[in-house]
C-alpha cells in the first residue's frame, strides 16, 4: 500500500468519523426542539404568542426579547461611536476618505455610489445626536453648528439659524473669553437667539488649557 493512498484513506476515515458526529449532533438538537415544543404547547403544536408580549421585560411577565428594529439601530450607533472615537481604525480610515475627506463624521455628506456599510451606519446617527455631546474646553474643535455642544435635556444643537455671512464665527472658541475662561457675554447676546443665550451661558467650559471631547450623556 502507498503512503498517498494511506493517507488518503485516512483522510476520508476522519471525514467519515466527523460526519457521523455532526449528524448525530444535529439529530440531538432536532430531538431537543421537538421535546421544546410539545413542552410548551402540552402536546400540540407550538403556541402563538404577540410579539408584543415577548420583548416586554420579564418584570411585566414578558421574556426580554428585543425589538429587534431597535436593537439593530443600538448596534448601529454602537459602529458610528467607534468611527467617531477611533478615527484611526482600519474601519474608519477607508470611510472617512470617500464621505468625509475634510470634514467630521457629523458633517459627513452622502457620495455616489454609496456603501451598503455607510449607509446603515449613517442611519444611526440620530440616535447618537440625542446621546452624546461635546464637553467644552477651549472650543476650538467645536463648531457652533452642526455639533451637539448645548447643556441640559433635550435638543442639544443651537435653535438659532447660521447667518448666510462668511465673517461668521463657526467655532466655540470664538464666542469665548480666553482671558476670563468664560463665555463672551456680549457676543453671545449678540450673534444668538435669547432662547439660545440661557443655555450657551449656562453650559459648563472646562478651560484654555483643555481640548473639546466627546461623551456619552446618559452614563
Amino acid at each position: 500500500m502507498s503512503k498517498a493512498y494511506a493517507a488518503r484513506r485516512s483522510l476520508l476515515n476522519r471525514f467519515s468519523k466527523r460526519f457521523r458526529s455532526m449528524s448525530w449532533l444535529a439529530s440531538c438538537f432536532q430531538r431537543i426542539i421537538r421535546d421544546i415544543e410539545k413542552t410548551i404547547g402540552e402536546g400540540k403544536n407550538m403556541s402563538c404568542v404577540a410579539w408584543k408580549s415577548l420583548f416586554c421585560s420579564t418584570d411585566y411577565a414578558g421574556l426580554g426579547f428585543h425589538d429587534l428594529y431597535s436593537f439593530n439601530m443600538a448596534m448601529l450607533a454602537k459602529q458610528a461611536w467607534r468611527l467617531v472615537m477611533n478615527p484611526e481604525s482600519l474601519l474608519a480610515r477607508p470611510l472617512k476618505a470617500c464621505y468625509y475627506p475634510q470634514r467630521d463624521f457629523w458633517s459627513a455628506m452622502e457620495a455616489h455610489p454609496t456603501l451598503a456599510i455607510w449607509r446603515s451606519i449613517a442611519a444611526a446617527r440620530p440616535v447618537l445626536d440625542c446621546c452624546i455631546r461635546m464637553r467644552i474646553g477651549n472650543g476650538r474643535s467645536t463648531a457652533n453648528w452642526g455639533h451637539p455642544w448645548l447643556s441640559g435635556k433635550g435638543n442639544l444643537f443651537l435653535f438659532t439659524p447660521r447667518p448666510i455671512s462668511l465673517a461668521t464665527r463657526n467655532r466655540v472658541s470664538d464666542i469665548l473669553d480666553p482671558l476670563a475662561g468664560s463665555w463672551n457675554t456680549s457676543i453671545v447676546q449678540e450673534m444668538f437667539w435669547l432662547v439660545d443665550n440661557f443655555r450657551i451661558l449656562s453650559t459648563p467650559v472646562s478651560g484654555e488649557h483643555v481640548e473639546d471631547r466627546l461623551f456619552w450623556s446618559l452614563s
